[in-house]
């Protein structure tokens, strides 16, 4: 029959029970959550959490009420919806680029965690993030001494530069890129901005930009 630990009544093959709480199921065949075989639980707030074990996969649960925040499927692909993740741009031009101006992000293609905000990306936790900026600029005037977009966070800048001034005429358009794995502790910030010297404030940063980022380790 069952076997329980802190139960007279196990609703399972083996059950552990901390006064019908929290617990810790084996649940090979059917049950309170059918179809899995192990499964943590807090019956006070009728959730599992942390994990539930089902044939070949294994799902953990997080939040006060209990969601999923990483899953393993049968062929080992890792899914992890609340990891920190997010990718913005721009629905309109940002014309005229002025000194030290911050580029500007309006539509958030996703933001997992909702940690973007402002402009800005915020870390919610210490760790290494990838941080990536793709910026085309255009009309840049080739008098410029040098043009700079550069990624800030709170350790250290990252600049992508052009000295204007090796150029015959004002380009159409230009595209720079850059990418880092940068270690940031909770709270620390990141975002771009621009800066120039010498020619005219013309540059102008077209929708075809992103900045994007997500939690490493």
């Amino acid at each position: 029959g069952n076997v329980g630990v802190g139960t007279a009544a196990p609703s399972n093959s083996f059950v552990v029970s901390n006064g019908g709480a929290l617990g810790l199921e084996f649940n090979p065949v059917s049950g309170a959550n059918s179809g899995s075989d192990i499964l943590s639980y807090n019956r006070s707030s009728s959730s599992y959490a942390p994990f539930t074990i089902y044939a070949q996969t294994l799902e953990f649960l997080a939040g006060s009420s209990p969601s999923q925040s990483m899953y393993i499927d049968a062929n080992g692909h890792v899914i992890m919806p609340k990891q920190t993740a997010f990718l913005v741009q721009k629905s309109s031009t940002q014309a005229d680029l002025a000194e030290n101006e911050t580029i500007t992000w309006d539509t958030e293609r996703f933001d997992l965690n909702g940690d973007f905000s402002s402009n800005t990306f915020t870390a919610p936790v210490t760790g290494k993030y990838q941080l990536n900026m793709n910026i085309r600029v255009d009309n840049i005037d080739s008098d410029a001494t040098y043009i700079i977009f550069r990624l800030t966070t709170s350790n250290r800048a990252f600049d992508s530069l052009i000295d204007a001034r090796a150029l015959d005429s004002d380009p159409s358009y230009w595209f720079l890129s850059r990418s880092e794995l940068v270690d940031m502790d909770a709270n620390d910030t990141a975002y771009i901005h621009h800066f120039y010297s010498g020619g005219a404030e013309q540059a102008d940063v077209s929708t075809n930009a992103s900045f994007s980022g997500y939690l490493v380790a």
